[in-house]
């Protein structure tokens, strides 16, 4: 952790924790009070279905070349500043191909019939009344129509693609015009086995992992419902203190949430955007970007064991596959067991975007809805399955004794590199030698621990 973020990420943490004890001043205190018992209301984002439309989903590309206008909000120098975060999130490079097979190519970036086209493939577009705009039934035919959507095509001109990682493989055709009729050419070409071939050009943008770390560390980014900005107990909460704040417009759907943006080193900006989340506002772009990279709901929920061996829901943004417990006892069995907990550092059913957000710890965000229901607290024992504490031995067992939380002395020496006997002798020590000042310690300390990744898995 360089010096330059330290001071920044540790006041943000700490800020927090004074909120939820009370120990902040009046006025952040007060804001925090307040949001929290807002009632807006909040909608989950629409879970996005595969589509071969690249404007069907979150156009984050935008963040690369964000205009300056981009960004409104009463204070140019409050927009400047998240807008230079902002544009570090995603990033983008190019690639040249001599020889394109154009039949890896399987998305369109012309504009959709409608933003809820369910269409998964060419083969399906061709089948539908929108592929009836070409009819193929010859090599003639195909030269026609491919060369109607790319007038250059016989001359051998460079295509143009796109990829995104939130995405994932799939190729985008960045021709604007004409889309349905090389769907249907690329279509043809697939079923006849036919080789096309030509140049390319691939922009690929892809999430930065540092990018969204800084974003983390620096703001609060919520997305706000329309009917936010027409409340006056939201809109007296954000212009009464003079907090600092931009606001961003990204998702093109009807009654599309606006993001927030509240810096974290303002302390009555940081005490709204944290009475915000408690209030029900969604982490938008982790959430989109879950639901992109696999079927399934963002957010997943599943019972542990808490203090004095009471049960509770834990709440965690969802990081493998739908099916991961079904796997769960068949890869048991295959690997083995590190005492009373099964982890493995290259688990098959962790999505790619999952082992983003477990490098960085991202994925446990939501488990501060647990820490203000008092079913966890910041700093304690991780909790476990009831399944996983059935396998506790009498030792064990006494990590009950303590409410569990977020981050630890488990997470600051090491994470899932430890074992099973280094975890417990380490949470002991904690729940044996508890004080305050041990948990400003580790909640320091566990800002290290994440920026490194060490043992995240």
């Amino acid at each position: 952790m360089s010096l330059s973020e330290s001071p920044t990420s540790i006041a943000s943490r700490l800020s927090a924790l004074a909120q939820r004890l009370g120990l902040s001043g009046r006025v952040p205190r007060m804001v925090f009070e307040r949001a929290r018992a807002l009632r807006l209301p909040f909608k989950p984002l629409p879970v996005p279905t595969p589509s071969i439309w690249w404007q069907a989903g979150p156009p984050l590309q935008r963040l690369v070349e964000l205009p300056r206008d981009a960004l409104s909000g009463p204070v140019q120098e409050d927009k400047a500043a998240a807008r230079s975060v902002l544009m570090n999130v995603v990033e983008r490079d190019t690639e040249h191909f001599d020889d394109f097979d154009l039949r890896r190519i399987d998305g369109l970036c012309s504009p959709p019939p409608s933003l809820d086209s369910a269409l998964t493939s060419f083969e399906e577009l061709a089948s539908c009344p929108l592929g009836r705009c070409a009819r193929i039934i010859s090599y003639k035919d195909f030269l026609k129509t491919i060369s109607h959507a790319m007038p250059r095509f016989l001359a051998a001109e460079a295509v143009e693609l796109r990829q995104a990682s939130w995405y994932g493989e799939r190729l985008f055709w960045a021709g604007e015009q004409h889309g349905e009729e090389f769907a249907c050419a690329i279509a043809y070409a697939r079923l006849r086995g036919l080789e096309v071939t030509l140049p390319a050009e691939l922009t690929r943008y892809r999430l930065s992992a540092s990018g969204l770390a800084e974003l983390r560390r620096r703001y609060h980014m919520t997305a706000m419902p329309v009917q936010a900005w027409n409340e006056p107990a939201f809109m007296s909460l954000l212009l009464d203190h003079g907090l600092p704040y931009a606001r961003l417009s990204l998702l093109r759907y009807p009654d599309a949430p606006e993001f927030l943006l509240l810096p974290k080193d303002s302390p009555e900006a940081h005490a709204l955007g944290e009475g915000l989340r408690l209030a029900g506002a969604p982490m938008l772009l982790i959430a989109f970007v879950i639901r992109r990279g696999s079927p399934g709901p963002a957010l997943f929920k599943q019972e542990r064991v808490g203090l004095d061996g009471r049960t509770f829901l834990c709440w965690k943004f969802r990081t493998m596959y739908v099916d991961a417990d079904a796997r769960r006892d068949e890869l048991r069995a295959a690997h083995g067991d590190d005492g009373a907990t099964f982890k493995m550092a290259d688990d098959p059913r962790i999505t790619r975007i999952g082992r983003f957000l477990r490098r960085f710890s991202l994925d446990e965000l939501p488990q501060l809805i647990n820490v203000w229901r008092g079913d966890m607290s910041l700093v304690g024992p991780r909790p476990h399955p009831r399944d996983d504490v059935e396998r506790y031995d009498d030792l064990a067992v006494r990590r009950l004794r303590a409410r569990p939380g977020m981050t630890g002395l488990w997470q600051v020496r090491g994470r899932s590199d430890l074992s099973w006997e280094e975890s417990v002798r380490l949470d002991l020590y904690y729940v044996e030698n508890w004080s305050l000042s041990m948990d400003f310690v580790i909640l320091a300390s566990t800002v290290s621990a994440v920026v490194g990744g060490r043992g995240a898995y």
